[in-house]
This record gives structure tokens, C-alpha cells and sequence, in this order.
């Protein structure tokens, strides 16, 4: 049997599956935002300081991942062109200003 070779889907100039990595630090920035005021909040409650210290253990392992290949890849391209340009992904076409709301809005 011969093995058939697949062809990858040829993308327009405009579209990427790349991410900006300045989008990843805005989402660790409302991150680090977000458990600083949980801190603070609940900074006389031990049993909650240790609650929230485990959410942030979680959320550092969550954003670990990302945040070093964002850290690694090459992205030559402004922070403007990520914002206005189309970016691919398993649910169809977004522009990049899309895809930062929807990274960040559930916080």
C-alpha cells in the first residue's frame, strides 16, 4: 500500500496561526493583576491566602507553557499588524484584536 502524502492547507499572506507574544503578556499582566488583589483582599484569612497562593501555582503552570514559547518563537512582525491581521484557528478566521478579547475576557 503506498503511503499518500497530505498537503497542508496553503493560508492567504493576511492570515497567520502564529500569536503575538505581547498578547500572551497582556494575559499574565490582568493575571498577576487579578491574584495581587486577591492578595490583598484576603491577606488576613490564612486558610484563604493558601487558597489563592495554590491558584496562583495553577495559573503560573497554565501560563508557563505559552509564555516560554512565546518567549522562544521569532515574531518580526508590530504589535499593530498582530491587532489588524487575520489569524487562523480551529474555529475559523479572527482578527487579532478578536482573539486578544477573547484571551482576556474571562478575567
Amino acid at each position: 500500500m503506498a503511503a499518500t502524502k497530505m498537503n497542508s492547507p496553503v493560508l492567504p499572506q493576511n492570515q497567520r496561526t502564529d500569536v503575538h507574544p505581547g498578547a500572551f503578556r497582556v494575559f499574565a499582566g490582568i493575571f498577576a493583576a487579578m491574584m495581587t488583589a486577591l492578595f490583598l483582599v484576603f491577606w488576613s484569612d490564612k486558610a484563604a491566602v493558601a487558597m489563592v497562593f495554590i491558584s496562583t501555582a495553577y495559573g503560573l503552570m497554565y501560563l508557563g507553557i505559552p509564555l516560554v514559547g512565546a518567549h522562544l518563537a521569532e515574531y518580526n512582525r508590530p504589535w499593530s499588524d498582530f491587532l489588524q491581521a487575520e489569524i487562523q484557528t480551529f474555529t475559523g478566521t479572527v482578527t487579532g484584536r478578536s482573539f486578544l478579547i477573547q484571551l482576556c475576557a474571562p478575567y
